[in-house]
């Protein structure tokens, strides 16, 4: 059986032996829905305790003068963008839970970005000789015995982060922009319903035909699990994960689907015109799903060349709070009402605010 096949019934088996609200939950597992309230929204902090708390102190500030009332993060929370930098990564995801536990999860939002995925299904990250998913490994295991959150429960709290928010001010957030293929229906319903827990399930299948034992003596093995997910040795009931996360980006066609839409670099990738069209065919398609029709796209992930905004065309709002704004100082954020349709792109770039002063 093909391993779209395969995923498709795991999928199924998981919608099957769900309780109602269970299967209710899963059948738009990957969106939430906002229909009031000025949302803040922020991209790329990229494990920055600096931009976060800044980000913290705005939203606090707007809200005690009833000027937001939503703050969601737009992906990518995690992970120093350079060698060397401090790394907040688990403070802040913390931190994020934490409000979220106490404001809920309607009024703090955190959406998957493509740096989260890997701590999901424990592949390995890197750019040029920057290896990123280390640190957080490395952080999850030493702050096991002390930490508010213990592995196991952030692990969970990433698998189910969403990746679309649809609004009724008909403005649609994610991290990385337009997938590419929007045309196709299946794509897009693919992405919406994706199971992280269907591809775990597979992949643990999978890793019944291997020598568990003889994989434990192998010393390269033990040192590459050790280096990248934190593993202590041997025994490690984790030791296997990095053989499983290795299946999954090899042989997973739907790991495939979710690595094209939040690895791809949307016009860089496919060209200005081919892009355009995604985003074209990404929100008619969105408009389908959503209670509301979807008119503008606003997304972070990419590097902004000068300053930390630019239009890609003229539905694309592509924002850089911190880590890809040129300069970092220039980092900007939005306001708008979830609430109010949005008219025309220069009303949506009239609520983009300095994060920094």
């Amino acid at each position: 059986m093909p391993s779209t096949a395969r995923y498709t019934v795991a999928k199924q088996h998981l919608l099957n032996t769900a309780t109602p609200h269970q299967r209710e939950a899963r059948l738009f597992l990957r969106t939430r829905q906002l229909e009031d309230g000025v949302a803040m929204v922020v991209t790329d902090l990229h494990g920055s305790w600096h931009a976060y708390q800044q980000t913290l102190s705005r939203f606090f500030a707007h809200h005690e003068r009833g000027e937001a009332h939503r703050l969601i993060f737009c992906g990518d929370v995690v992970h120093a963008r350079r060698r060397g930098d401090d790394d907040a990564s688990l403070k802040i995801l913390h931190d994020i839970m934490r409000l979220q536990a106490e404001w809920g999860q309607e009024r703090v939002m955190l959406l998957c970005g493509n740096h989260e995925i890997p701590h999901i299904y424990g592949t390995t990250l890197s750019r040029g000789d920057h290896e990123y998913t280390h640190t957080l490994e490395w952080q999850l295991q030493n702050a096991e015995a002390t930490a508010p959150y213990k592995r196991e429960e952030v692990r969970r709290f990433l698998r189910g982060l969403p990746f679309y928010v649809w609004t009724k001010a008909g403005v649609t957030l994610t991290h990385a922009g337009a997938p590419p293929h929007s045309e196709l229906q299946d794509t897009l319903m693919n992405l919406l319903t994706f199971d992280h827990d269907a591809v775990l399930r597979l992949a643990d299948d999978q890793l019944k035909r291997y020598d568990i034992k003889h994989m434990t003596k192998d010393a390269n093995y033990v040192r590459q699990a050790r280096q990248f997910l934190a593993v202590q040795n041997n025994k490690d009931p984790r030791l296997t994960e990095l053989l499983r996360g290795q299946l999954i980006s090899q042989t997973s066609e739907a790991f495939g689907e979710l690595w094209s839409a939040f690895f791809g670099h949307n016009e860089s990738d496919s060209g200005f015109t081919v892009y355009l069209a995604d985003v074209e065919s990404f929100l008619a398609q969105t408009s389908t799903f959503s209670p509301y029709p979807q008119a503008f796209l606003v997304a972070g992930h990419v590097t902004v060349r000068a300053g930390g905004y630019q239009w890609v065309g003229g539905k694309h709002l592509r924002i850089a709070s911190y880590a890809h704004a040129t300069p970092l100082e220039k980092g900007r954020y939005l306001l708008f009402d979830c609430g109010a349709p949005v008219k025309n792109a220069k009303d949506l770039e009239a609520g983009l605010r300095p994060l920094f002063n």
